[in-house]
């Protein structure tokens, strides 16, 4: 059984690649806003890892709110996704992990990989 992947991102073009790219090799889910993704994660416990980016359309306030009830409940790697550097001041402190966009699968399947031995 695929491992579920819940990515909350606003940008279309991304989020078609990365349901492409993890075609058989996890179950792919995208929300376009916080509401969306908890929503989903409601709906899908037994998701194993959130990628999100650290604002929706300059939207912190609910980012912020979002990652702080997820980790309430939510024990999986959550990676902070972004075009440009990671701050890497959030990775540790919010996130498990950090990574470029371009670098979202790839980061992904390589914890799934540490994960599964």
């Amino acid at each position: 059984m695929l491992k579920k992947i819940l990515v909350v991102d606003i940008l279309k073009s991304w989020l078609k690649q990365w349901k492409e790219d993890f075609e058989g090799k996890m179950n792919f889910f995208s929300a376009p806003s916080f509401e969306e993704a908890e929503r989903i994660l409601v709906a899908h416990p037994d998701m194993a890892i959130i990628a999100t980016v650290p604002r929706l359309n300059s939207d912190l306030v609910n980012a912020r709110s979002f990652v702080a009830k997820v980790k309430k409940t939510f024990q999986g790697p959550m990676i902070l996704i972004s075009n440009h550097e990671v701050d890497y001041r959030l990775v540790g402190e919010v996130y498990t992990n950090g990574c470029k966009r371009c670098d979202l699968v790839e980061t992904v399947l390589g914890i799934i990989h540490k994960e599964d031995g």
